[in-house]
């Protein structure tokens, strides 16, 4: 039977060059890291962004979010 399980990572997922934000800054965002590993070896990887900090660098208010829903 092969070990499995998943491990939680913090990261920050950085801006390539050619993106560039409203505001003229090339920050990155927080993001979640989740990696199903199995016999020691990584089998998955998922990476979920703090989408509220990439909508506030491209100038996107909670109003107009939540109205494209």
């Amino acid at each position: 039977m092969p070990k499995r399980f998943w491990v939680i990572s913090a990261s920050r997922m950085q801006r390539s060059t050619s993106a560039s934000a409203r505001n003229g800054k090339a920050d990155g965002c927080p993001c979640c890291d989740l990696f199903e590993l199995e016999d020691g070896k990584i089998k998955r990887f998922y990476r979920y962004p703090e989408l509220s900090v990439i909508f506030a660098h491209l100038g996107v208010t909670n109003r107009e979010a939540t109205l494209t829903r």
